[in-house]
This record gives structure tokens, C-alpha cells and sequence, in this order.
């Protein structure tokens, strides 16, 4: 319900800031067996954005939501690659150890554990990065007990 009251907005079309965490959508359309919709919506949305670096992360994030649930792993992983690299090139480690972890999964639904663990360890490096980065001690233990990034971290060190 709130993915069709986001793509029903005006803001879709003024702000693109509102859609940085785009996929979220995408995933919330496929979940609810909207698949027209969530392709349509995809789709334009990387004509809305045109050639932005930073705008293309989450753009590329629905197509790997998409590919993936099609089942088409591989297609996912190649997604959120592009995604990662532009996520390095901007300099956003708050969106790469999503992606990094994001990846960790998809190869291990592949059979690639090697992949899986170099993903996962990257993710979990980039957390302790930005935790350590954070200056109080509050909002460092909120970040590191966030249901998400305690399994980033697990995942992480278990593969060590």
C-alpha cells in the first residue's frame, strides 16, 4: 500500500531525493504479485534519471530486485556490481556495505562461497568503519544493534 501511495505522489516526478532507497518499492510491488507495475516503475524511473552516478544506485538496485525475483541470480549480481562501483566511485560506504552484503547473499544462493565470504567480509568492514566513525556512543550502539547490520556483522565474522 505505501509503494502505490509513493509512486501516486507528486514528489515521484519533483523530488528525486525521495527515491534513494527506490528498490524498497520495487521489492514492496513484487511482494504484493504487482509485477507490471514494478517493472513499468523501474523502468522509468532510469529514464527519469538519466545519466547521475547517484541516482543510477538505486535504479540499478530495482533491476537487481526484479532480476532476482525472476530468478535470474546472475543478472542480479551483475546489477548490484554496477551499483557497487558507482557507490565506490562516489565515495557512499553507508550504501556499499548494503550492496556488498546485498551480493554476499545472491552468491551464496549460486553456490559461490568464496564470493559470499568476500562480500560479507567487505560489508562487515565498511560497518565497523562507519561505527567507529560516529562520534557518540549512542547512536554507535543503535547503528550496530539495527537488526540488519547485526546480521551483516555475523555473517562477516563467521566467515573470518
Amino acid at each position: 500500500m505505501y509503494a502505490l501511495q509513493a509512486l501516486t505522489t507528486d514528489e515521484y516526478y519533483i523530488l528525486l531525493s525521495t527515491r534513494l532507497a527506490h528498490w524498497y518499492e520495487t521489492e514492496a510491488l513484487l511482494r504484493a504479485g504487482d509485477i507490471e507495475r514494478a517493472t513499468r516503475d523501474a523502468q522509468y524511473f532510469g529514464e527519469l534519471i538519466g545519466t547521475s552516478k547517484r541516482y543510477r544506485i538505486p535504479y540499478l538496485r530495482a533491476l537487481a530486485v526484479l532480476a532476482q525475483y525472476r530468478r535470474e541470480i546472475g543478472q542480479a549480481i551483475e546489477h548490484l556490481q554496477e551499483a557497487g562501483q558507482f557507490s565506490e566511485e562516489i565515495g557512499l560506504p553507508g550504501e556499499l556495505w548494503s550492496i556488498r552484503a546485498a551480493l554476499g547473499e545472491l552468491y551464496l544462493k549460486q553456490g559461490d562461497t568464496q564470493q559470499a565470504h568476500n562480500n560479507f567480509m567487505q560489508a562487515a568492514s565498511i560497518v565497523r568503519t562507519l561505527a567507529d566513525a560516529l562520534g557518540n556512543e549512542k547512536q554507535r550502539s543503535k547503528f550496530l544493534a539495527s537488526p540488519v547490520v547485526e546480521v551483516v556483522l555475523e555473517q562477516g565474522n563467521q566467515r573470518e
